[in-house]
């Protein structure tokens, strides 16, 4: 069964998207150990070497808090040293500055046909504001422009 998600960085000076991934196993590991499935980078070491473990479940993943130390959020609830939640597509997973999106969980059946197979979540709006979007310019002298320049007079 597969897991794809997005990681991002909330560090200082903003959210930075530092990739999507899918991933496989049993079980799935995120922490900063060169051994996990998912390593993340924490010279500061504010995360355990396995900070979480992800294991394929009926519907899902099921995580369990590996760390004993480090706090883990899943959807904003704090979850304790060695609990375990189901996690689905659309899920939040924060662990110090990373936060981990769940875009998609496989399901095991390969019979079915392959939108069946993935559970999808909407993917969030980007952590970038979008650039405005600007209605074209009128001609000089276009009744847009007019009733524009209208309001605005009858405003001042």
């Amino acid at each position: 069964m597969t897991l794809s998600l997005k990681v991002f960085n909330h560090a200082d000076d903003g959210i930075t998207f530092t990739g999507e991934h899918l991933l496989e196993g049993d079980p799935i590991t995120v922490g900063r150990s060169g051994t996990c499935t998912l390593k993340l980078n924490d010279p500061e070491k504010r995360l355990s070497r396995v900070q979480v473990e992800l294991s394929p479940a009926p519907g899902g993943y099921l995580l369990k808090v590996a760390s004993q130390y480090f706090p883990v959020l899943v959807n904003g609830e704090a979850r304790p040293p060695g609990s375990e939640v189901m996690i689905h597509a659309g899920d939040s997973i924060v662990m110090d500055v990373y936060e981990l999106e769940i875009v998609s969980v496989g399901i095991e059946n390969m019979d079915a046909p392959a939108a069946a197979r993935t559970v999808a979540a909407p993917s969030r709006p980007s952590a970038a504001p979008a650039a405005p979007v600007r209605a074209p310019t009128p001609a000089a002298g276009g009744a847009a422009g007019g009733v524009a320049e209208g309001a605005a007079e009858g405003a001042a």
